[in-house]
């Protein structure tokens, strides 16, 4: 199983965590997306992307998951911005 972990900025560290190491522990292949190469969680812990949004090929991919994170840090302007819609949109879709 492979899985598409999209990191918006502002993200929830402990969340985030949570999905890789749970994923990781079931061997699940989990790769991280963004719309930039470099986001920041709410704790101010930079993450380097494996993917950028416009790159990925969600046929590639059986799941999509989504860490939370809060208002004041820009979580809401990545996770609502039209290509993380677009995203989510396409995965609803496709049923998965």
């Amino acid at each position: 199983m492979k899985v598409l972990l999209f990191l918006a900025q502002g993200f929830e560290t402990m969340e985030a965590s949570v999905f890789v190491d749970i994923m990781g522990w079931a061997g699940v292949d989990a790769v991280t997306c963004a719309l930039r190469k470099t986001v920041t969680s709410t704790f101010g812990v930079s993450v380097n992307a494996e993917l950028l949004l416009d790159d990925v090929c969600i046929d590639d991919y059986d799941a999509l998951a989504i860490p939370g994170g809060f208002e004041e840090y820009s979580f809401y302007e990545d996770a609502f911005s039209e290509q993380a819609v677009k995203l989510i949109n396409d995965f609803n879709a496709r049923a998965r």
